[in-house]
C-alpha cells in the first residue's frame, strides 16, 4: 500500500507545473554558483539555467548595467528597425508574472517606455508598431 501511495504522489507531482518549477529552481540554487549575482540577477540566471538545463551555464551569464543603452547598441550593430527591451528584473514583470515592462528602442535614439502591461497588451502594441514600420517601408 505504501508503494502505491508513493507512486500516486509522484504522478501528482508530475502534473503540478508549479511544484516542478519550485523543485527545479531549488536544485539549481543548490548546485549553481550564483554568488556573484544580485538577488534580481540570480532570479533571472536561475530561469536561464532552468531553460538550458545546465548549471554550469551560470559561469557564462553576464548582466549589463543599462538595459536601454544595451538595446541602442544592438539596434545600431544589427541595423534593426526596432529593439524591444524587456526588463525582467522589474517587480511584477517577466517570467513569473502575467505582465512585462518593455521599452521600444528606435533608431535615432527615441525610447518609448510602456507602463507595466499584460503580455497580451505588449504583444498587441508591438504588432501595431511593426505594422506601422511595414507601411512606412512600402
Amino acid at each position: 500500500m505504501v508503494k502505491r501511495t508513493v507512486l500516486s504522489e509522484q504522478a501528482a507531482y508530475l502534473r503540478d507545473g508549479t511544484a516542478i518549477y519550485e523543485r527545479s529552481f531549488a536544485i539549481i540554487r543548490a548546485e549553481a554558483d550564483l554568488s556573484r549575482f544580485s538577488a534580481e540577477e540570480a532570479d533571472v540566471a536561475v530561469r536561464m539555467i532552468h531553460a538550458c538545463g545546465a548549471v554550469e551555464a551560470a559561469q557564462h551569464i553576464v548582466f549589463g548595467p543599462d538595459l536601454v543603452a544595451a538595446a541602442r547598441r544592438k539596434l545600431e550593430r544589427k541595423r534593426c528597425d526596432l529593439v524591444v527591451a524587456n526588463d525582467v528584473t522589474r517587480a511584477g514583470a517577466g517570467f513569473d508574472g502575467d505582465t512585462n515592462a518593455v521599452s521600444f528602442v528606435w533608431p535615432g535614439g527615441e525610447v518609448e517606455e510602456l507602463p507595466l502591461a499584460s503580455k497580451r497588451e505588449v504583444a498587441e502594441r508591438l504588432l501595431d508598431r511593426v505594422e506601422k514600420l511595414r507601411e512606412a517601408q512600402r
